[in-house]
């Protein structure tokens, strides 16, 4: 507005008044200098709109190696195939996981994620079930990018929640629920894809040691 009032002022009758005693040389590098200030501002003020990043977010599913409640149970087991020589057999599902994510900055993301893990035990000479143990898990994350590029980015991330088990032990027993707190550390992560990829994290926790599975930015 101090632009457009000196460039007014210039041409108004008063101007003679005002500049009577500048040179027209002089006035005419003033109205330069101001129009080349404001063209300044404006062009910084752009530069500063396109170097704020955008919102990111993220929504991912995956399939994870070795987590805690399979490595629990497996030594459960073991130890029984040792002592009572149950010989048991056993199956795995999980975990499966289903998250999302949004970006606080170029290196900081948040989110949660919610998986699902099923540990089962049967007795090896009838088949019959000895136990079943489901793990309903929730947990919020944090990621912190060591490097991000358009098509290739690092990182590393934690998540600590609650997990809801569930055990369907042999007939004729009741079940048996227990609420315990859930975790995740990723020493490190790597996402691979422009709008879809893939990613694969490896660490120690709930999503096991080896994980990973198809992202896509919204």
């Amino acid at each position: 507005m101090l632009l457009f009032y000196y460039i007014a002022l210039y041409f108004s009758k008063s101007t003679t008044f005002y500049f009577s005693y500048i040179p027209m040389c002089v006035r005419l590098f003033l109205i330069i200098l101001l129009l080349l200030s404001y063209r300044q501002t404006m062009a910084q003020e752009l530069a500063s709109e396109k170097q704020q990043p955008e919102t990111q977010q993220e929504l991912y599913i995956g399939y994870g190696l070795g987590s805690v409640p399979v490595i629990a149970n497996a030594i459960v087991n073991l130890i029984g195939d040792i002592f009572v020589s149950r010989g048991d057999e056993t199956q795995v599902l999980g975990p499966l996981m289903a998250g999302y994510t949004r970006s606080l900055s170029d290196r900081v993301s948040v989110g949660a994620e919610a998986s699902y893990t099923s540990f089962t035990s049967r007795y090896s000479a009838t088949g019959e079930l000895d136990y079943r143990n489901n793990f309903y898990v929730l947990m919020p994350e944090a990621k912190y990018y060591w490097a991000k590029q358009k098509t290739v980015s690092a990182y590393s991330g934690a998540k600590a929640g609650l997990c809801y088990i569930r055990r369907y032990p042999r007939a004729n027993s009741s079940d048996d629920t227990r609420l315990i707190s859930a975790f995740q550390v990723d020493v490190i992560g790597v996402r691979v894809g422009r709008k879809a990829g893939f990613y694969v994290e490896t660490g120690f926790g709930y999503d096991g040691f080896l994980h990973g599975g198809i992202n896509v930015r919204l």
